[in-house]
């Protein structure tokens, strides 16, 4: 595979240089003539694979006169893009009572979730250029950006989901008796 986007790419650059030939007295941009020995995969960087897992554990007893059950459930999921996942925790309670005459019945229940969806476009890592590495130390914040060799501008999508955090959660009780 890694071949292949290589000579894509090698396919691309020849072109480039063709067709710019084709205007005599104008110069090629430097980002085709200088070679950075980087050919970053972008949509290799931000996909993952993706992990689903749930667990449950619950509890019911109780006799004649009164019955009970306890539930837990946790689900963790994490997508095949970096900065999509999901988690939740649900606790639930049961009671039923009788005597004599009255029968008493109450319910209880907790939610807690937690989502956080990805924080990119994927638009942007078809059209950054694979010139452009992820990762440069050289840069302010880490993240390599597209500042040089007129290269076009485009977002590094790794480091907008590192820096952009938004995350949804939610908590929902409920109780009857």
């Amino acid at each position: 595979m890694l071949m292949a986007i290589k000579a894509v790419h090698k396919m691309m650059y020849e072109n480039y240089k063709t067709q710019y030939g084709e205007y005599p007295g104008a110069g090629l941009p430097a980002y085709i003539t200088h070679e950075t020995g980087v050919n970053t995969d972008w949509q290799d960087a931000i996909q993952r694979n993706g992990l689903a897992q749930n667990y449950m554990v619950s509890l019911r007893g109780g006799g004649d006169k009164a019955q009970y059950s306890v539930s837990y459930n946790h689900a963790d999921e994490k997508g095949i893009f970096i900065g999509n996942e999901h988690r939740h925790d649900i606790a639930r309670m049961k009671l039923h009572a009788t005597k004599g005459i009255i029968d008493l019945d109450a319910n209880m229940d907790f939610k807690y979730t937690n989502s956080r969806q990805p924080q990119y476009s994927l638009k942007e890592t078809y059209m950054i250029s694979s010139l452009v590495p992820i990762y440069n130390e050289n840069e302010k914040y880490g993240f390599g950006l597209t500042n040089f060799d007129g290269l076009p501008n485009n977002r590094n999508v790794v480091a907008d989901n590192y820096y952009k955090n938004e995350v949804d959660k939610k908590y929902h009780t409920s109780a009857n008796v």
